[in-house]
């Protein structure tokens, strides 16, 4: 795909009271210069401790809403990455690219089906996020959050599992490749010393994945329709569509939505007996909707 094909949206991090312009706003001029056109800054708010709790799931609807149903390409940062990632995981948002800056996400973070990458640019020195961690340890009102949020990823990296190993790329930017200008800290990135460095890394490795991104086949479009089906428990699509579980990676994924919902599965027949139980339908290795 190409720059042009996909909508690119700059999302803010939290406690933020001039709507990102000292931090991703600054991209955008960059993002024009790298081939994008259809650009927005999301521009949410500025969120204290209580906000972050309650509104993120609102906030990352209505960045849900303003995706619609074009590809997208997200750079995101802190605690953007989180409205991100909601915004993918719980309201479907075709969001194909996540591109994350010290992010305040789980070092174990899974990611969307359709998040074809995922690149992770940290800081060791990142304390921002040490602190994020903890308030997560807290629990109370975040409880419901899922166990992405939030976390030590924009300071140690996520790690690399043989699930993820095709969708996620940590860059460390402390130890910086080809002479780029060592940097760290929280928000180090924005300043205007390293975006002279950084900018161009991150936009170049950007086009260069963006490249060999296949728009959503057939296959996955079923999927992720089923994926769906799945989060209601019904059933909720008035057509039919067919199923694999080869097509779900030897069904790993149908695992991770029936544990998402509560149901714990680990052999194919506990998948075909629940599914059957919310109203699917299974004949011959197909589950239907």
């Amino acid at each position: 795909m190409k720059p042009a094909d996909v909508r690119l949206v700059l999302i803010h991090g939290y406690n933020i009271s001039d709507g990102g312009e000292s931090t991703t706003g600054r991209l955008y001029e960059w993002a024009e210069k790298y081939g994008f056109t259809d650009i927005h800054e999301f521009k949410y708010g500025r969120f204290d401790l209580i906000k972050v709790a309650w509104n993120s799931k609102k906030v990352a609807r209505d960045l849900a809403d303003l995706i619609g149903d074009k590809p997208t390409v997200v750079i995101a940062h802190s605690h953007g990455n989180v409205i991100a990632d909601l915004a993918a995981t719980e309201f479907k948002a075709p969001i194909i690219y996540h591109i994350g800056i010290n992010a305040a996400l789980s070092v174990n973070a899974d990611f969307a089906q359709q998040v074809r990458k995922m690149d992770n640019y940290f800081t060791p020195g990142d304390r921002v996020v040490t602190f994020s961690k903890w308030w997560r340890r807290l629990r109370g009102p975040l409880a419901w959050i899922r166990p992405n949020y939030w976390g030590e990823a924009g300071r140690k990296g996520i790690k690399i599992t043989d699930e993820n190993k095709d969708q996620v790329a940590n860059f460390n930017m402390q130890d910086s490749p080809s002479g780029l200008l060592p940097i760290d800290g929280h928000s180090e990135f924005f300043k205007y010393r390293s975006l002279r460095d950084w900018a161009p890394e991150l936009f170049s490795m950007a086009l260069y994945k963006l490249e060999k991104i296949q728009p959503l086949s057939e296959v996955e479009q079923r999927a992720d329709l089923f994926n769906l089906s799945l989060k209601l428990g019904e059933k909720a699509l008035a057509e039919k569509y067919v199923v694999t579980f080869a097509e779900f990676k030897n069904g790993r994924q149908l695992k991770y939505y029936f544990r998402k919902n509560g149901v714990v599965v680990s052999r194919p027949v506990d998948l075909i007996k629940y599914w059957l139980e919310i109203g699917g339908e299974y004949d011959k290795g197909y589950f239907t909707v």
